[in-house]
């Protein structure tokens, strides 16, 4: 039998046997650097999921800043609105992106669905639309055009006949 001293102070008397002091080192540093580890290892994929969100957000900001259409030239074409749209901006616009827009030609919808790409800058396409050219003069014969576009800024463009009287063919 081996004499031990309790947590009172007091010897008392067991049977059994303990571990060593040594043992019980060395078994607690295993725990801690196997939690130091794992406390690693959960940091530094947090770490990586952050970066990768930032890059993602960094590169939408940087297409949303860069795109940019713009409607150049509206004219008559047989008593219809027709015009052309531009890439005003440096986004690559692919045929996925041109087919998410949407031309608002007063309450007519238009997806502009025969542009293909506006690929570069200052790329051109025309859009026509069976929503009727202004023919009275002023605030009553106004059409207002404007550009949704899912990723940038859109345009917006009011076509109305200037003066009364005569036949019109842009605006």
């Amino acid at each position: 039998m081996k004499i031990i001293n309790n947590m009172f102070g007091l010897k008392t008397r067991s049977k059994r046997k303990g571990i060593t002091p040594v043992i019980a080192i060395v078994l607690l540093l295993m725990m801690t650097v196997a939690a130091a580890g794992m406390a690693y290892v959960w940091i530094m994929s947090i770490q990586e999921d952050i970066a990768a969100d930032t890059e993602r957000d960094l590169a939408n900001f940087n297409k949303q800043k860069n795109a940019r259409l713009s409607i150049s030239a509206v004219w008559n074409d047989s008593g219809d609105i027709s015009m052309i749209i531009k890439n005003a901006g440096t986004y690559v616009y692919t045929a996925d992106d041109v087919g998410n827009i949407q031309i608002l030609v007063g309450s007519e919808v238009i997806t502009p669905t025969t542009c293909g790409s506006l690929s570069t800058q200052g790329t051109t396409c025309t859009v026509d639309s069976s929503t009727a050219f202004p023919t009275t003069a002023g605030e009553l014969g106004a059409v207002t055009m404007r550009i949704v576009a899912p990723i940038g800024m859109g345009d917006t463009y009011t076509c109305s006949v200037p003066t009364m009287g005569g036949h019109h063919t842009s605006c």
